[in-house]
């Protein structure tokens, strides 16, 4: 089983000049970065094609998660409106889904704040609840198990898990301007949704 670098370890293998005592914050390294830090971890034995398939295991697992996102971005948001961005909530979200055999397995706070990278509040924003996802959709994931996920954080467990599909937008429709008459009634005024 394979277990992922700690970020303290990431950040000192590819950065291997900074304070090793700052917070965690490694989002974006450089191509020269993570080359260098291949090139340092590399062993005798290891051949190229290993690192191929990493890398293409990989890749192919980011492209699928950041198209799995894109698609789910409106439920996301709608999640993290009903939520206020709570933290804790957001916190019961992740545990639900984190893969066999952790789901439901309640993070601890701190983990979940490095994994958010919210480091303090107890509010967590819309753009950092995506770049998780993101970051750690695995290769089994599917949008539809993720969906049913999120839909059961808006229900309670005994009302119809199938989450209602988003209204479709009206479509748009060719304008006609008001009569004269109407616009001498609204005193010449065009009120538009209300206004």
């Amino acid at each position: 089983m394979r277990h992922p670098v700690p970020p303290q370890v990431a950040r000192r293998i590819l950065r291997p000049q900074d304070d090793r005592f700052s917070l965690p914050g490694l989002d974006t390294v450089t191509s020269v970065e993570l080359v260098s830090a291949i090139e340092s971890s590399m062993m005798a034995c290891d051949t190229a094609q290993m690192y191929a398939d990493v890398i293409l295991r990989h890749t192919t697992r980011l492209r699928t998660a950041d198209t799995i996102v894109g698609n789910m971005s409106d439920l996301i948001l709608d999640f993290h409106i009903f939520v206020g961005g709570d933290l804790t909530k957001i916190r019961l979200l992740l545990a639900d889904l984190a893969p066999l055999p952790h789901t439901g397995d309640v993070l601890p706070t701190e983990m979940t704040r490095s994994l958010l990278q919210c480091y303090s509040g107890t509010v967590c924003s819309f753009p950092s609840i995506l770049r998780c996802l993101k970051r750690f959709i695995c290769e089994h994931d599917s949008e539809e198990r993720l969906t049913s996920v999120i839909a059961s954080h808006f229900y309670p467990p005994s009302l119809d898990q199938s989450f209602p599909a988003r209204p479709a937008l009206p479509r748009a429709t060719s304008w006609t301007p008001p009569s004269p008459a109407l616009l001498a009634v609204l005193g010449g005024k065009l009120y538009v949704n209300g206004s």
